[in-house]
């Protein structure tokens, strides 16, 4: 038995073989038959396995959202798709960075930028991704891969890749939500935009004064009802979910479309002009299928009602988008051949004996969405 001092030096070639050089010297001998003090040694090769402590470990992906609505794009470009949860296992702080993709439907990765994790922390990180507007062209629900990598820097580099399968739909589907159903309206459209100006300017002309709010909405009906658009259901197409929602510009130009496709033209117009809409939904617990029809805030106080109509069941007051009390008329869309009077008087009508009469809104099977 005895001691001595020493110092070596381990150089790694890669993770399991590495050059090994020590030095040491014998200071203390108990024996009393030899002497074995003094200085030794080493030179060789150092051969190591095990397991390799990693920087991070992935524990969890879960995706947010497992359905891709092309018309969605915007909300997409702002909303994860995925969280994964990340946990640091380095034994010192690190930054992670995160890059995503989903080919052919994405133009190039989204990275989150580095996010510094703490010695042991486990933390949820965004997943998100830029959808291209021009590759939405998916002619029917069809898988899509949306791929993941995480990249790991903490003096050295650790990568991560992982793949989730995805599902998209057709450019025109809808999955019935009414929150997402205003991403259809293109009141910024050029065309839609220059006919609605077209016709105000009209009005304007034919009254030597700007129209009123009514004024216009009831141009604009009478206009496109001057093309001949009229109501038509959808196709029925077994086994498949999804609503199908026309684009204004593809309602003019097939000439006619159902409930929310027509909700959707004549909203976009009103929309290019200034004029806020809400949406209303009847999901009739009597009815087999939900119906959808279009509210126009006229921007006239509750005491100005005389100007509209001296019957108040023809109109609802409700708080606009400014939180203030206004007058707002009920249009059901689907008689656009009818005309605007028609039309109106289906909606006013058809508000309160549902809305009111059958407590529809009480009862949560009537619902008004204020389109933003």
């Amino acid at each position: 038995f005895g001691g001595y001092l020493g110092a070596g030096l381990n150089i790694p070639f890669t993770s399991w073989v590495g050059f090994n050089l020590d030095a040491r010297y014998h200071f203390v001998d108990f024996s009393s038959n030899t002497d074995i003090s003094g200085a030794e040694f080493g030179l060789g090769l150092v051969f190591m396995w095990g397991k390799k402590r990693e920087m991070f470990r992935v524990k969890q992906t879960r995706l947010l959202v497992k359905d891709i609505y092309p018309a969605y794009q915007t909300f997409y470009n702002s909303y994860p798709l995925a969280l994964v949860s990340v946990e640091n296992t380095a034994g010192h702080d690190i930054e992670v960075n995160i890059q995503a993709n989903m080919p052919p439907y994405t133009y190039r990765n989204r990275e989150s930028g580095f996010i510094k994790l703490e010695k042991g922390e486990t933390r949820d990180l965004e997943v998100k991704v830029f959808f291209d507007k021009k590759r939405r062209k998916a002619s029917r629900r069809e898988p899509a891969m949306l791929n993941i990598r995480l990249e790991g820097r903490s003096g050295r580099t650790a990568t991560r890749e992982i793949s989730e399968q995805i599902y998209v739909h057709t450019g025109n589907s809808w999955d019935g939500t009414m929150d997402k159903l205003a991403f259809f309206l293109t009141p910024e459209d050029e065309d839609e935009f220059g006919y609605s100006r077209h016709i105000s300017k009209q009005v304007a002309d034919s009254l030597s004064r700007q129209p009123s709010v009514g004024e216009l909405a009831k141009a604009v009906f009478d206009s496109l009802r001057s093309l001949g658009i009229g109501y038509q259901s959808d196709p029925r197409v077994p086994f498949y979910e999804d609503d199908r929602v026309q684009f204004a510009a593809e309602t003019i130009s097939l000439g006619s479309g159902d409930c929310d496709d027509l909700v959707i033209l004549y909203g976009s117009m009103l929309q290019s002009l200034g004029i806020d809409i809400a949406f209303v939904q009847e999901n009739d617990p009597e009815e087999e299928l939900a119906h959808l029809y279009l509210m126009i805030d006229t921007d006239l106080s509750p005491e100005n009602g005389f100007q509209i109509s001296s019957n108040e069941k023809r109109y609802v007051i409700r708080e606009n988008q400014k939180g203030s009390p206004s007058i707002w008329l009920p249009l059901e869309t689907t008689l656009l051949q009818e005309g605007f009077e028609a039309a109106w008087d289906a909606g006013a009508l058809q508000y309160l004996q549902n809305g009111t009469i059958r407590n529809g809104i009480e009862s949560g099977w009537l619902t008004i969405l204020d389109v933003n």
